[in-house]
């Protein structure tokens, strides 16, 4: 019975690490490795394989001679043609598909490929709306009294070709029961990618600062943008266009301006995926005689922590050229955050 009980049990274990085998997705390196599990996004840069053994790997594209999947999987190239396909490999410069129920192959440059196994979004089925808020408060009593409120968000919604983002912050300080900073900026755009990694986009940008005398700055304007990488492990996205810019003060003259404005983000993740780098700017540099220059930057290191957690460190330049009289040119903040993400 004894005996009867170990084959039982070799047997179960034997099929189990075999229809595990047989219900993998394989990738062949180009070096002759063959590693299995489950492949769970594919984009341009790199295919991501899920394994019991060694976590979640992301391959790059040059790295792999071919591909053979345990389902078929949809390939969404840029021009929005989409194939169902069982396998696909690289041969030179481009990409072999081998349809489902067909024994001839497609040939696309892998430069044509937008995703592999896209998100329903992606193929404009719904929407993928993802978010940050970062918030910091400091108390503190004694010789020095003063309270501090830090918050700031950046969410954006995508659809298709189509992305809504907005983000901001407010600051509002008191010491000794008396308000020391008082200012807060918002700024929302909408583009759509129309080749490639070409898009078109508006912006419009909204900021006050009591202690700066700016009762209401706004921008607003076209622009015409570039997405060299955009993917979880590494993003990078620059934007230019003609502005119109205004500030009213609130006991100085107004003042108005035509120029042009640039939008610069970058983040990627390092050191294993527990650091994640980044650096966002906006700056505008007008065209008339007075060479009006906006000049705004975060730049700092987030540190994913639990359940969507994650703390930050943060350098923020704000610099304007031609500020109301008395106030300063360059504001340094130096912060530690805490946020959230979805």
């Amino acid at each position: 019975m004894k005996k009867l009980t170990g084959l039982i049990f070799i047997f179960l274990v034997l099929v189990s690490c075999c229809g595990s085998m047989a219900g993998a997705d394989e990738i062949l390196i180009t070096n002759g490795d063959r590693l299995s599990g489950e492949i769970v996004r594919h984009d341009a840069y790199s295919v991501r394989l899920e394994t019991d053994y060694a976590g979640t790997l992301d391959i790059k594209w040059s790295n792999i001679a071919e591909i053979t999947l345990n389902e078929p999987s949809v390939v969404l190239l840029k021009d929005r043609t989409t194939y169902e396909v069982e396998s696909f490999k690289l041969v030179g410069e481009d990409l072999v598909l081998q349809p489902v129920g067909s024994s001839d192959t497609i040939s696309v440059p892998a430069t044509g490929v937008q995703v592999i196994e896209p998100d329903p979004w992606e193929l404009g089925q719904g929407y993928k709306f993802t978010g940050k808020v970062n918030l910091a408060i400091e108390n503190e009593s004694g010789n020095s009294e003063s309270n501090e409120l830090d918050l700031d968000f950046d969410m954006r919604n995508r659809w298709r070709k189509n992305s809504l983002r907005a983000f901001g912050n407010l600051e509002y300080d008191t010491t000794r029961g008396f308000k020391s900073t008082d200012k807060w900026s918002v700024m929302a755009s909408l583009d759509h990618a129309f080749s490639g990694k070409w898009y078109y986009a508006g912006a419009m940008a909204f900021k006050q600062d009591q202690f700066a005398d700016l009762d209401l700055r706004t921008l607003v304007g076209p622009g015409i943008g570039y997405r060299f990488f955009d993917s979880k492990p590494l993003n990078l996205t620059f934007e230019l266009g003609p502005y119109y810019l205004k500030d009213n003060f609130i006991a100085q003259p107004d003042r108005k301006y035509w120029g042009a404005a640039w939008f610069l983000d970058y983040d990627q993740f390092v050191w294993k995926k527990r650091l994640q780098l980044y650096h966002r700017q906006t700056g505008f540099q007008g065209i008339d005689y007075t060479g009006k220059l906006l000049w705004r930057s975060w730049t700092g290191v987030r540190v994913p922590l639990i359940a969507g957690l994650f703390g930050s460190v943060e350098y923020e330049i704000d610099y304007d050229s031609e500020p109301a009289v008395e106030a300063e040119t360059t504001d340094q903040t130096f912060k530690l955050k805490l946020g959230y993400k979805w």
